[in-house]
């Protein structure tokens, strides 16, 4: 059910892949690769209460730190895209971090809802190490609007730019 589930999301089935996890998951609650795909379908559907509600089942069966990174990651960009508890969103985005010092899509949305939160407690060390990030090679997914928000120089916004630009071609 599970694989049938990844097909269903090629296809563009939406309403028929997440029937195909549901079925997976009654089969085994607990299978995280069918939670994460299920959670992270969701979240593109926009259906952010339910995908949140399967990042944090994710999270309650994860051993893996990678994987318990990504799906707390999942459970901050589902919180923070309901508008409410950004706190909440702040602290699993954290905990994500945390877990994965290299999650770079998790860093750069907490300092990105930091910044929307106005806190700037750790303003020069985040940035700092968001410009190291976009030094090395990665934007994380940071787009050229959000980067306009950071004190970056010239080179760092048109490397952000150009990622982004190659991302949607």
């Amino acid at each position: 059910w599970y694989h049938l589930g990844l097909m269903l999301v090629e296809l563009h089935r939406n309403r028929l892949a997440i029937r195909a996890y549901q079925t997976a998951l009654r089969l085994d609650s607990k299978h995280e690769r069918c939670l994460s795909a299920a959670a992270v379908h969701l979240y593109k559907m926009g259906k952010f209460h339910d995908a949140e509600h399967m990042f944090a089942r994710q999270s309650a069966v994860s051993t893996d730190p990678e994987s318990l990174s990504d799906a707390h990651n999942g459970l901050g960009a589902a919180i923070e895209m309901t508008h409410s508890r950004l706190e909440l969103s702040v602290t699993n985005f954290q905990k994500s971090v945390e877990l994965n010092p290299n999650n770079e899509p998790a860093f750069f949305s907490l300092i990105h809802l930091k910044g929307r939160i106005c806190d700037w407690r750790e303003y020069a060390q985040t940035f700092e190490k968001a410009r190291r990030f976009i030094d090395a090679g990665s934007s994380g997914g940071l787009g050229p609007i959000f980067a306009l928000a950071y004190p970056l120089n010239p080179q760092q916004m048109c490397f952000v730019t150009h990622v982004r630009a190659r991302e949607s071609i």
